[in-house]
């Protein structure tokens, strides 16, 4: 392990233009070096028309702002890009533009502002040192702020000797003849400085709030029976104070109509300054890389659908989040003992600013697929990240939750990760597409570097999930390979990713989970096409072997004659076993892993029968992730019970390409033709619900297409501009 992480703190150490970035998708646009305990910024706005905007303060993405919608236009993690926030609720629309030096160590923001002449509107850039360092104020400081450019001159270890300067580039400024107008002038630059401990730099909204009310204290003292007459610009004003050593500094700047101002950043005197010329730059590369890797595929060529495309492949890539702090684990034996472990650090990508702003295992496979053709380098440094927060046992936490911001996001009764709870294992999928694609020597040293980890992890999961086939008296081929996943409830799984996908009605040692055991089939698959890159032939033949025996156990275990797919295992009162059948992505996921042999016609013809079966999990947006024929169909929390998820509906394109490849002849016409319908259902409704929201969504429902669940889902929905990317399949018989 200290190999890997050595090789992840070099990589950043060499990779200047991943250095920095907006790594903190928790709030609309936030700036920090994938560096613990470093420089973080971040922006907040209000409407400054009345005192009432305040109560409309930005920063954090939430679910709660239903009048603001947000998006990457063009963004590239090397590069920089645009982001347009539309936000009804504050009369504005705010682009935020990130330029970057070619070597990675300078960057600017453009924060430029679209509203109606009359329009008022108050901005806070905040910055902090976390950890050692210092930010001084440099520019001149009065009870009125200060005049002209902010200038505040920090240092760090890691970072050296650095200027942040914030400068107007147009615009005009509110005017009042109310006397704290004079003391709070709208054309100066309002500010403060102070000192916070370390790790709450975060909580800036509440600190601005805070000192927000403390002004309108005094205003209500100094002017008893006129507040309202003060002007809202004025209102909220920062103190212009500045206390020593501070490692907190706020710029308060207010607008009146369209307006500019930019935040350039570089080593000290090497100010980068933004121009037209370096972002029409930025958009032409990000493109050409772009048009370079994703070539939509008829019937999606028209020019619309290409810059959805780009937008989803945009905001997928700015989802990426550096996370540093420690993380609460559960006692298996005591789950009322928690414990906090030692600081950590993630590179990751997430599933959605709004709600699930932290790393999620079993997404993490799905949004490296998406991205990994656009920047496989960058992809290989999330894996080296993710495997660095791997334990001595081989585990893997499966919500990585580090430090108090990010806790701050989650209920507090999922904040513990307990060490023998696992999580469908993506990322090797698609590490097995690394080592199936051409080799590079950064893709062969990533799998050299992380194949001992790789083989710990499968070893954990392996021995933390095994059910139990010997002592329910079980005979099938292998009597090793059948799983169970712990962290089961009577009505979760919260562990399996389908948290509430129908179970047996009571949890059970004698249980065995189909989609469980068809994890370690691909697991072992991805572990054997990993083994053979590297030279490691032994061990690719022990874990092709484990293949084998899974494929061999699903068939015994798992498949029901009766119902004709393959199911859960339970045990009756008389301890026998029985099937418990729920079709849906659960009973199909041997299929959309593509471990039912490819000459078992009988099998294929049937699982690709209920795909396509409009009674069952077939629909004009998708396939349903549980049959509507089922009797939990749409009830309850109806999270995994009927509606559309878009990562396993790429599963199952991905399924039905290779049974095309690879069936006989009637499942190769099945498959083309399922394959094709699918293809243009998916994406033409999450196409158009973009279109009507402004957003893609978690899931949509399989009835109407309507989105639902947590907006602006760029995590795995984002794999449609993949989909885009696949071709059409011919539906003639190919020769075998």
């Amino acid at each position: 392990m200290f190999s890997l992480v050595v090789a992840l703190l070099l990589s950043v150490a060499f990779a200047d233009p991943l250095l920095w970035g907006p790594y903190r998708p928790n709030v609309y646009f936030g700036m920090r070096p994938r560096i613990p305990h470093s420089l973080i910024s971040g922006l907040m706005w209000y409407n400054a028309n009345d005192i009432r905007g305040i109560n409309n303060l930005r920063h954090d993405v939430t679910m709660d702002n239903q009048g603001v919608t947000f998006g990457w236009d063009h963004y590239d993690p090397r590069l920089g890009g645009q982001q347009t926030i539309v936000d009804k609720e504050n009369s504005v629309t705010l682009r935020t533009t990130l330029l970057k030096s070619e070597n990675g160590d300078s960057w600017v923001v453009r924060v430029e502002g679209d509203q109606s002449p009359d329009a008022v509107l108050s901005l806070v850039y905040y910055t902090a040192i976390e950890g050692d360092g210092d930010l001084q104020l440099k520019s001149m400081l009065t009870a009125q702020g200060i005049k002209g450019d902010t200038l505040i001159e920090g240092s760090s270890p890691e970072l050296g000797r650095f200027d942040l300067k914030i400068v107007d580039a147009h615009g005009s400024h509110p005017e009042s003849s109310h006397p704290v107008a004079a003391d709070r002038p709208g054309q100066n630059t309002q500010y403060a400085a102070m000192n916070v401990p370390n790790d709450n730099a975060w909580r800036a909204r509440q600190i601005f709030l805070t000192l927000a009310q403390e002004h309108v204290n005094q205003l209500n003292t100094r002017f008893p029976d006129a507040q309202e007459d003060i002007p809202a610009f004025a209102t909220f004003a920062l103190a212009n104070t500045h206390q020593p050593g501070s490692n907190f500094h706020m710029v308060q700047k207010s607008f009146q109509g369209p307006f500019a101002f930019d935040i350039e950043y570089g080593p000290r005197g090497e100010a980068f300054k933004y121009s037209v010329k370096a972002f029409d730059k930025l958009k032409s590369a990000q493109q050409a890389k772009f048009d370079t890797v994703f070539k939509p595929r008829t019937p999606f060529k028209a020019p619309e659908f290409t810059e959805f495309a780009r937008q989803l492949v945009s905001n997928l890539a700015a989802g990426l989040g550096y996370f540093y702090g420690d993380s609460l684990v559960g006692d298996p034996d005591n789950r009322q003992s928690v414990d906090k472990t030692e600081p950590k650090s993630l590179l990751t990508f997430t599933p959605t600013r709004a709600f699930f702003p932290r790393g999620f295992y079993w997404d993490e496979g799905f949004h490296l697929i998406g991205l990994f053709d656009y920047d496989p380098d960058l992809c290989l440094q999330v894996i080296s990240s993710w495997f660095s927060n791997m334990d001595e046992d081989g585990w893997i936490g499966r919500e990585q939750i580090l430090g108090p911001e990010a806790r701050s996001r989650v209920p507090e009764e999922f904040q513990v990760q307990y060490p023998d709870y696992a999580n469908p294992p993506t990322i090797l999928m698609m590490l097995a597409q690394v080592g199936s694609a051409k080799q590079s020597p950064a893709s062969i040293k990533l799998l050299k570097d992380v194949y001992p980890a790789l083989k710990q992890h499968f070893k954990w999961f392996r021995s933390s999930q095994q059910g139990d086939i010997v002592g329910y008296d079980r005979e099938p081929p292998s009597l090793r390979e059948g799983y169970r996943w712990r962290g089961r409830t009577p009505t979760h799984v919260l562990t399996s990713g389908f948290d509430d996908y129908p179970r047996a009605s009571e949890p059970s040692d004698g249980e065995l989970h189909v989609d469980l055991l068809s994890w370690v089939g691909a697991m072992a698959r991805s572990l054997a096409q990993i083994a053979d890159v590297l030279g490691e032939s032994k061990d690719a033949e022990r874990f092709a072997k484990i293949q084998k025996d899974v494929q061999s156990n699903l068939v015994a275990l798992h498949w029901s004659s009766d119902q004709n797919t393959f199911c859960d295992v339970a045990v009756d009162e008389f301890e026998e076993d029985v099937h418990v059948c729920h079709p849906g992505y659960v009973s199909h996921l041997p299929f959309f892993l593509r471990l039912v042999d490819a000459q078992d016609e009988k099998r294929l013809l049937s699982l690709i029968h209920q795909l396509r079966d409009e009674d069952q999990l077939w629909s004009n947006v998708g396939i349903r992730s549980l049959s509507k024929s089922d009797g939990f169909f749409g009830i309850g929390e109806n999270y995994w019970r009927g509606p559309v998820w878009i990562n396993m509906n790429y599963l199952a394109l991905e399924a039905l390409q290779y049974y095309h490849e690879h069936g006989s002849e009637a499942v190769q016409e099945q498959a083309a033709k399922l394959f094709n319908e699918l293809r243009r259902n998916v994406v033409n409704n999450v196409y158009k619900q973009w279109k009507t929201t402004g957003a893609v969504w978690e899931q949509y429902d399989s009835m109407n297409g309507a989105a639902k669940g947590a907006k602006q889902f760029t995590g795995w929905t984002a794999l449609v501009a993949n989909i885009i990317n696949m071709p059409e399949l011919d539906a003639g018989h190919r020769e075998l």
